[in-house]
Parts: structure tokens; sequence; C-alpha cells
């Protein structure tokens, strides 16, 4: 899932998720707007056997499937976290329309999904392949990606967040990155 190569776009332009260590949902109730999922410290790529380690940075599906889920439910108040090695994040709606309108382009726009995942690609997957541990490299890129990015002339309507945690392992606040 973390290799760009194992990244594909379909023909009609969507996003694929494929893959032994895929997990899919379905049927998911209109009132489902939180995603929770976990990067581990490594993953094995497709075809092969040996191990990779992990970007700590949401990928680029985490991201598309977001914009799909506020499509799906269309609650403002949809979240995707992630925890990883480094800490908890959320990806959250600063802007429905322009989430929505996210969703819309990259679903029916393969340049535009193209140019979305080159972009991600660059930001991200280029540092963590150059040095895969250098993990506030990684997580950089993908706060630069997600505020700087634009589809269809505008940014993606999102915001990124960090947890803060309390000496008892309480997140107590989020800070926007």
């Amino acid at each position: 899932m973390y290799d760009k190569n194992q990244n594909p776009i379909y023909p009609t332009g969507t996003f694929g998720n494929t893959g032994p260590n895929s997990t899919n949902f379905y049927n998911a109730p209109k009132s489902h707007y939180i995603i929770l999922h976990m990067h581990q410290n490594t993953y094995t790529p497709i075809g092969t056997s040996t191990p990779k380690t992990s970007p700590v940075a949401p990928s680029d599906i985490d991201v598309f499937n977001f914009t799909k889920l506020l499509d799906y439910t269309d609650n403002k108040n949809a979240t995707s976290i992630l925890v990883n090695r480094i800490g908890t994040y959320a990806i959250r709606v600063n802007d429905v329309n322009k989430v929505i309108n996210t969703f819309n382009t990259l679903e029916n726009n393969i340049e535009a999904a193209k140019s979305f995942i080159k972009e991600y690609d660059r930001l991200v997957m280029t540092p963590h392949e150059a040095v895969p541990l250098d993990d506030s490299a990684v997580m950089n890129g993908f706060i630069t990606f997600v505020n700087t990015h634009l589809v269809n002339g505008q940014s993606m309507g999102l915001s990124f967040y960090q947890a803060v945690y309390d000496n008892q392992d309480n997140i107590t606040n989020w800070v926007k990155l």
C-alpha cells in the first residue's frame, strides 16, 4: 500500500486499494464518519518477502478515502485518525465544499488524480525512499502536501492535526499542523 508503484489508478480514474492486506468496508451506514487505522513500523510489499519501513504519514489513498467518506456521509465532522510509531494524527474537514470538489475531481479526472499522486510522491515518498527512518522529513512533506496541493485550482479543504498527550497517555488537545 505504501510503495508508489503499488497505488494504482484504475482506468475510471478511481484510486485502488488492493492486495492481501487491504481492508474494504462495505455497506457502512451514513452515520459512519470516523476512520481509525494505524501504520505499522514495517510492511512487506506485494511480490516480495523483504519487510520495508512504513512511512509515518497518511498515504495518498488515506487522503482520497477521507474525501470519499465525506462525500458519502455528508458529515462535516468526518475524521480520519492515524496512529503510528511517532504519534496520533487526524485529518479533518475545514471546508466541506472544497473536500467534496476534491473527491469529485480525483474520482472523475484521471489527470488530476495523476497530479495528486505525483505531488504526494514528490513531497512524501521521495524523502521516505531516500531515508526511510527520517520520520520528520516524511511528516513535514505530508503537512506541506495537505496545506498546499491544489485540486481543480483550489485547496483540498483539509486540516491535519497532531494529538497532545499528558503524562498518563491521555489525549488532552489537538494541534493543527
